[in-house]
This record gives structure tokens, sequence and C-alpha cells, in this order.
């Protein structure tokens, strides 16, 4: 990186071209497809929030959100409109399929890369510009989240949008340049719709990113570009019309569930047993930015010795601060700390790109394999998952899982070789542990996670009910397993409660009505039965792991005969 002073950005060029977008593009439908429309609903999040955009785009009404007939108010509503467009557009009707409701993530998770790509440009040339997006591509947890109908890939594509935006800002202010209403409207825009996509959460990385550049810098005068009387005005146009119509259509009651009820509560106390201690991010860094995680970690020294560097200290700005808080706030989840891994990306694709140019040969073949060795357990641990995983989750010998730990480990090992006779070269540790992470997405996403169908109770269940059902009217009522995709799977209009409401259930239509129960609300079924001289029929069994609560169920559908 050329050299710079505490107050000027060097400015590489030349920038990107739309070539380079075109191969970014490449790049991430290579690493998300696999699995992309394969992989079953997951829960309960991503089966909620499918759900809830199905019901709004059935009903037509796109100011209320509600699951079923429950109001939820849990967060705003702009995901909800992107997924329900979404199914309207590219669902077929009566189709339960996941993948139009999760096409918003994929492309938040483009986009997301693009904005990376964007920033690591403006700041260190197209070299680290297109590695550090390959790389955020790469990591495990954009691989999840763009894959899965919920808020945070889009949330992920709106703050960097902002933060590309605001560091555009930065560098026309060390070059003593007036600001760029371009790059204004971009960082309000993407501020409205972060916020209708996931409340306040971006004026924390924005916001922690500004002050600690002021705070180190002492300069403010710079965030004038910012225009934000006309700003927040851009802003409030974005987000104000469906605030005012969920304020009169709940009277008020959205902000206070939404507001104290869930973000607010997060704070001081873990939500839905999701708290943990300060650490938290550190431990969950390494799997979630495999298999750039010891690489990232390699990177440090010289992001530390850099510290003073404007285009260091903005990425430091945008990391550090947020990440922090994370660590702080009671109620932790993985994916809450994504939003700061562009950062991340950008600056371990810098490190590598100067280490490798000006380090001796030494440092670089002792990187090399350290990286290598981190590398290599994580493949072995792979490789072991899908042998031992799938026996251990369907109780059988599974011969696919068996041929896919070899093959898995026998590429792993090909690119442990090649990467070993080639580890002078700046950026092929890259390289191989990008290769890995395509062999990963593809073995686990495509292959390996829908083939267990063990833990794919509600898909399962569908497809029984679809099978034994008697009557077109006929409606499901489920006790002991109420996980929200099965649900989306056999309609809106199945309940969802204990075995006294199933048994209700069955009497109220003798002669359509299915129930559905594990082995604990199957006894109580009975007996609820029994007490009004009714013997059920069972009808299908089925056995397996619901994942959500770690418990292996058997669940058993009931109906009355006919005549009983």
């Amino acid at each position: 990186m050329a050299s710079t002073d505490s107050t000027t950005v060097a400015v590489p060029q030349p920038g990107l071209t739309i070539g380079h977008f075109a191969l970014l593009l490449l790049v991430c439908l290579c690493l998300f497809l696999p699995g992309f429309a394969e992989l079953p609903l997951t829960d309960r999040d991503e089966a909620r929030f499918a759900q809830a955009s199905r019901q709004m785009m059935d009903s037509g009404d796109v100011v209320n959100i509600t699951f079923q007939d429950q109001a939820r108010h849990k967060k705003p509503v702009g995901i909800y409109w992107l997924q329900s467009a979404s199914a309207y557009l590219f669902g077929s009707d009566g189709e339960a399929a996941a993948w139009p409701y999760r096409l918003p993530s994929l492309i938040g998770a483009i986009v997301a890369v693009f904005g990376t790509a964007y920033v690591g440009t403006l700041f260190f040339g197209q070299l680290v510009g297109m590695s550090a997006a390959i790389l955020l591509a790469g990591t495990l947890l954009l691989g999840v989240e763009a894959r899965l109908a919920k808020t945070d890939a889009v949330l992920l594509a709106t703050i960097v949008v902002a933060q590309a935006a605001l560091a555009k800002m930065y560098v026309l202010k060390s070059q003593a340049q007036s600001g760029s209403w371009p790059a204004v409207f971009a960082f309000w825009l993407a501020v409205g719709a972060s916020i209708l996509i996931k409340g306040p959460i971006i004026f924390m990385i924005c916001g922690l990113t500004i002050l600690y550049l002021v705070a180190v810098e002492r300069e403010i005068r710079w965030l004038g570009m910012l225009r934000p009387i006309a700003g927040v005005l851009i802003a409030a146009i974005v987000v104000l019309p469906w605030f005012v119509a969920i304020t009169i259509e709940t009277d008020g009651a959205f902000f206070k569930t939404s507001l104290g009820g869930d973000f607010l509560a997060k704070i001081g106390k873990g939500q839905e047993s999701h708290g943990a201690p300060p650490g938290f991010y550190f431990i969950a860094f390494w799997p979630t930015f495999w298999p750039f995680s010891v690489v990232a970690a390699l990177a440090v020294p010289w992001i530390w010795s850099r510290r003073q560097e404007p285009q260091v200290r903005f990425c430091l700005a945008w990391l550090l601060p947020s990440w922090i808080v994370l660590e702080l706030v009671a109620t932790k989840l993985p994916h809450y700390i994504l939003p700061v891994y562009p950062a991340l990306a950008i600056l371990t694709a810098a490190a590598w790109r100067d280490a490798f140019a000006g380090g001796g040969l030494r440092l670089r073949k002792a990187s090399a394999f350290v990286a290598l060795v981190g590398f290599a357990i994580c493949g072995v641990i792979l490789a072991g998952l899908f042998a031992v995983g799938t026996a251990f989750l369907q109780s059988a010998v599974n011969v696919a899982g068996l041929i896919l730990a070899a093959v898995t480990l026998g590429l792993l090992i090909y690119m442990v070789l090649w990467w070993r006779g080639k580890a002078d070269h700046a950026f092929t540790p890259m390289v191989a542990l990008f290769a890995g992470a395509l062999v990963f997405n593809g073995i686990l996403f495509h292959f390996f996670l829908p083939s267990l169908d063990t833990i794919w109770l509600s898909k399962r269940s569908a497809a029984a009910y679809a099978a034994t059902r008697i009557c077109p009217t006929t409606r499901l009522a489920s006790a002991g397993f109420t996980e929200p995709s099965l649900v989306f799977l056999t309609g809106t209009n199945t309940r969802l409660g204990n075995a006294e409401m199933v048994a209700k259930h069955l009497l109220a239509d003798p002669a359509c009505a299915m129930g559905l129960v594990d082995q604990k609300a199957e006894k109580r079924l009975l007996a609820a039965l029994k007490k009004v001289g009714k013997t059920p029929e069972a009808v299908r069994k089925l056995s397996g792991v619901n994942y959500a609560k770690g418990k292996r169920l058997t669940l058993t559908f009931y109906r009355l005969p006919k005549g009983g």
C-alpha cells in the first residue's frame, strides 16, 4: 500500500469495471447457489419470516405482519415486502417452495460483496478490493445467510452501501474536495432501507464508525458532507409512510413490542436462551469466518502496525467499536457480527498483499504453513461430519456420507499439496482457501444437509399429510411438534397447540380432520378421546430429530375412523 500521512487517503487507480463485477457475480453464484433450492425450509426464524411473507402476499395487506392469526411485531416490514414480492413473481400457486422467499437474501449477499469490493478498491486498489470481496463471499457465515429467508443478508447489503458512501466522503474529505450528492443519496437511502429491514441497527454500525473517526482525528466538519437535513428528509420519505400506517393500525403497539419488547430487551438480558458472556464472538469468529479465520488472525500484526493510516483507520472504525458493543450486549447469535465482517475482509486482504509483497521468505512460508494447518484441521472435521454425522443422526451407516467424506478429504489433501509448492506467491493461500470454500459449499449445502431426512421432520410430515388426507378441506392440528415450518408446508390454517386441542379438532370434523402428535402428546390425545368414547386411527408414523429443540421425536398421524 502506498504510504500516507495520518490525514490523507491515497486513492489507487483505476477503479472496478463491469468485468470485475461480472466476475464477482459468477463467484457469488458458484458459492451461494449450491443447496439454495434443495435445502428445506429451516426453523425457526426462516420459517416464521417466510410464512408471514406468504400471508402478506395472500392477503394483500402490506401494512400488518402476521404469523397465522398472531401479530408479528418484532421486525419492520421491509423484508416481508421483499419476500412476498419475490414469491409473487417467482413462486407457483399452491407450491410451498422456500427458494422464492430466499431470493432477497441471495441478492443482498451479492450486493454486500459488491460493496466490499468497492470500499477495498477505493482504499487499497483493485487487487485488495476483489480479494476482500471474494474472501467475504467465501466465509461460512455469509454462505449460510445468503441461503436463508431472513433479514441478515439484506441488512448487511444496506449497511455496506451506507459504509461505502461514507468511505467515499471520507476520501473526498482527505483530498479537500466537496461532497458527492450520489454518495449522499446512497447513504441516506441505505439508512432508510435498513430501518425498514431491521430497525436501528445501522445507526450502531455507521454511528460508531463516525464517532471513532471523529474521536481519533478530532475533526468533525467533514460530516457536513452528509447533508444531514436533506438526508433525514430522504430517509423519512422511505420509512415514514409505513411507520405512520402501522402506528394507526396497531395504535402504537408495534413500536412498544418491536423496540421495547425485542430490541431493547436484547441489550440487558439474553432472549430466547440466546444469552452469552463477552468473548462469544471471538470464539464464534473461527468457524463463522472459515476458511479465512487463520489468515485473518495472521493479519493482526500488520493491521496494528498500520493503524494510523487513514484507510486502515476507517476499517478499524467499522470493525472494532461495533464488535465491542456486540460482545457487551446480553443477547448473542452468531449472525449478529456479520455487519463488521466486510471491514475485516478488507483489512485481511490488504495485509496479505503487503506481507507477501515485502516480507521475507521465512515469514511467508511460516504464515502459509500456519494457515495450511488450520485449513487442514477444518477439512478433516468436515470430512468427519459427513461420515459420522449421518450415521449418528440417521442411526445407520450412510454410504453416501462415507463417499462424500473420502472425496472431500481427497480434494483437500490435493489442495494442501498444491498450496505447499506455491506458498511463495502472494495470494496462493487465498486461492487454495477459496477452492476449499467452493468444495465446502457444494458438498455441505447441495448434498449433505438436504440428504439428512432425519432432521427435516416438517418436510416429511407435509409429504405424509398430503398422501393421507382424505378431504380437500382437511385441516391438520399438531401437538408436541409445533415448528413454524410445519405451518408453511401444510397450510396457514394448520393449528398448533396441545393434545387436548388436537382432540377437539378431530371431534369437530370427524370425517376429514387429521391430528399429529409426538410420543408425549399421544398419550394425552388417546386419553382425551377415550373420555368421549372415541378411538382414533393411527395413519402414519415418522421418527426423526427436531433440531430446533435437539430432541428425537416419534410423530403419529391420527384421524377418527368412519363410523367410529
